[in-house]
């Protein structure tokens, strides 16, 4: 089928990408509601954990940035040899 396809594209080893992205969603439910509840009640609580996550999301998406600028050449090998071996 087309699932099993997919599976042999993308080398996921029988992980389904419906619950990465059902993961991804209910993460960002929660930081949105924590946020929005924070902010309406003026809990600093809630405000605190909504921006610890924020600002830990920041700092992975930095380091991911600085780690595909210095290591470039091995990023660019590792993209090219999955688009053509699929």
């Amino acid at each position: 089928g087309v699932l099993s396809d997919l599976t042999q594209v993308t080398r996921l080893h029988g992980f389904d990408p419906v619950w990465g992205v059902l993961v991804v969603g209910t993460v960002t439910f929660i930081l949105g509601f924590a946020g929005c509840v924070g902010a309406l009640r003026e809990n600093i609580c809630l405000l605190k954990f909504f921006s610890g996550v924020i600002g830990f999301i920041f700092f992975l998406e930095l380091t991911a940035a600085v780690l595909a600028f210095v290591f470039q050449s091995q990023v660019r090998e590792w993209i090219n040899d999955f688009f053509l071996a699929n």
